[in-house]
């Protein structure tokens, strides 16, 4: 109603997407090469998410600039950020064993003995401190977690983070730390970051 000149057609599927992209010329969610090759007219195409490395992969051509690729910045970040706890507690907690005991009908406590990790008081190292990052540490601080992180980007460290080191400091951080938790985007610049020299240097049930 808004927007009143403007034709909206909603289209799930890629034989509807390719149907509907002939005249385009902007398109909002998601875009495979078919879609892409029949949107002869397309302007503008709007990325549902935020990691567009796929996206660019398969489609070299947004690299030239003749159609504008945005993407939406902060859609992942509560979402990604509460599965990263879960995952800590997870396995801190060993959930999984839980569920399997939980299914056999089974208590045996001796099982988990000195087998659950506190989150209080353990370090976590973030690797890229951006928007998920930022929402990452604010959870791990609730949980009594030190967190430090390594950027490309100089910075001041954000609620939740004790410090935030440069690229060159990588190494130490993944020395120190009981979580890793890796954000980095791929780019030229993160792809054989992490390596298994570097992961060697986490230390023991890290």
């Amino acid at each position: 109603a808004a927007f009143s000149e403007v034709d909206f057609c909603v289209a799930y599927t890629e034989r509807e997407q390719v149907r509907a992209a002939v005249g385009a010329e902007v398109q909002f969610g998601l875009i495979t090469r078919p879609v892409f090759l029949a949107a002869k007219k397309l302007k503008w195409f709007h990325f549902v998410g935020i990691g567009f490395d796929p996206i660019v992969r398969a489609m070299p051509e947004f690299k030239e600039g003749k159609v504008v690729m945005t993407n939406a910045r902060e859609t992942h970040v509560v979402p990604m950020a509460d599965h990263v706890m879960a995952a800590i507690l997870s396995h801190a907690h060993r959930l999984a064993e839980m569920l399997e005991d939980q299914k056999a009908r089974h208590w045996n406590t001796e099982r988990y003995l000195r087998r659950i990790i506190e989150l209080e008081g353990s370090t976590m190292g973030v690797l890229a401190m951006g928007d998920i990052g930022r929402a990452v540490a604010k959870r791990a601080q609730a949980f009594g977690v030190e967190v430090y992180a390594v950027d490309l980007l100089e910075m001041e460290s954000p609620p939740g983070v004790r410090e935030v080191w440069p690229i060159e400091r990588l190494d130490e951080m993944l020395g120190m730390v009981d979580w890793l938790v890796v954000l980095a985007p791929r780019t030229e610049a993160t792809v054989g970051m992490l390596d298994r020299r570097r992961l060697g240097l986490l230390k023991q049930g890290a």
